[in-house]
């Protein structure tokens, strides 16, 4: 199994017929995408879910299998009306699977930023595409976001960070575990 990804989701408060909220099907989405299909942490998977309990999946995958794999679960799940999967496949390259191994080498080895990588947990995802790196996921204060940034610079020429931290609200993503 591939360690796990963060998955952030956007979602409406309102409750389906049996009295659970769309946070509650975020939350299952989330867990089965985690359990079932453990994107590495060089992929990255968003996910929005809209009033009429419509999911949105998009982001970054490694292989095109994972395409079907995703929409199997997430397709497979109580309370989903539809499933729109828009996921893209990364491009074959030796020299973003170069990058996408130093920039992790740099994050993880970092002093400040060992421990997302424990027990293969990567809740800072590395997303390589034509020598452009986007950091994505989730770190616990804005100084372990900054400090991934530059970490990241160091290796790489261009790199978005897409960080997420505790203060930037929950309630719009959702993290999976």
């Amino acid at each position: 199994m591939r360690p796990t990804a963060t998955m952030s989701a956007r979602v409406d408060s309102r409750h389906d017929v049996e009295g659970r909220s769309a946070e509650s099907l975020v939350t299952r989405v989330a867990a089965a995408i985690a359990r079932d299909a453990g994107p590495s942490v060089f992929e990255h998977v968003d996910t929005a879910i809209d009033e009429a309990r419509i999911v949105t999946l998009s982001g970054r995958v490694l292989e095109e299998a994972m395409l079907g794999e995703l929409a199997d679960i997430v397709g497979g799940i109580k309370g989903v009306a539809a499933l729109h999967n828009q996921i893209s496949v990364l491009p074959v390259s030796t020299r973003d699977q170069d990058l996408r191994l130093a920039t992790a080498r740099a994050v993880y080895g970092h002093p400040e930023l060992w421990r997302y990588g424990v027990n293969g947990g990567g809740a800072v995802h590395i997303v390589v595409e034509q020598g452009r790196v986007t950091l994505a996921g989730f770190v616990d204060t804005e100084a372990d976001r900054v400090v991934a940034q530059t970490v990241a610079q160091s290796v790489a020429r261009s790199v978005t960070n897409g960080l997420r931290t505790p203060r930037q609200g929950t309630s719009a993503h959702h993290p999976t575990t």
